[in-house]
């Protein structure tokens, strides 16, 4: 009678575990990469994504891994750029008409009002021919770097003349420091 006693949990505790989930299996993901190459971008495939790339996503890319000095000199004429990212920084720049300018907005510096303005315009600038299924080629380009910024080149002059007048508008808030 001992051995039922000692046997009947000794068999509840076997089909509980034969009866509880299975451990999932670990993803075949690798390991998070060091946060220095987070800031770089992918790197590049030896055939195929340059492919499947139009010229403007190129260009998206190019300037966007350009850095914070010069970035404007990598634009094709005729075109304009935003890129926003995680650090609050938005750079902007064009080549317009032989006529280059570029900016580095730091969203937090900018009053409340004046943000909205310009996280809108800048947004709107983002996403302009974005829309699934629409054909962008020759009017739009963009491209998302691991580290989360995003970067877009635009080619419509009305698209980048918002661009253009949200940051002259947050370059005259912020040196005035209002």
């Amino acid at each position: 009678m001992t051995a039922l006693r000692l046997l009947a949990p000794s068999a509840f505790v076997l089909l509980l575990a034969a009866c509880a989930e299975a451990p999932e299996a670990e993803p075949e993901t690798p390991p998070v990469e060091a946060a220095a190459e987070a800031t770089e971008p992918a790197p590049q495939p030896e055939t195929g994504e340059a492919e499947r790339l139009d010229p403007l996503a190129i260009a998206a890319r190019d300037v966007c891994a350009a850095g914070d000095e010069g970035f404007s000199q990598a634009l094709p004429d005729g075109t304009a750029f935003a890129s926003r990212g995680a650090d609050a920084r938005v750079h902007a720049a064009w080549n317009i008409d032989g006529e280059t300018g570029e900016a580095i907005i730091r969203t937090p510096d900018l009053s409340l009002d004046d943000r909205v303005a310009f996280d809108g315009a800048v947004a709107d600038f983002l996403r302009h021919n974005l829309v699934a299924g629409f054909d962008r080629e020759g009017l739009t380009g963009a491209f998302r770097f691991r580290d989360g910024r995003f970067c877009v080149v635009q080619t419509e002059p009305a698209v980048i003349e918002a661009l253009r007048a949200a940051v002259r508008t947050a370059q005259a808030q912020t040196a005035s420091g209002d």
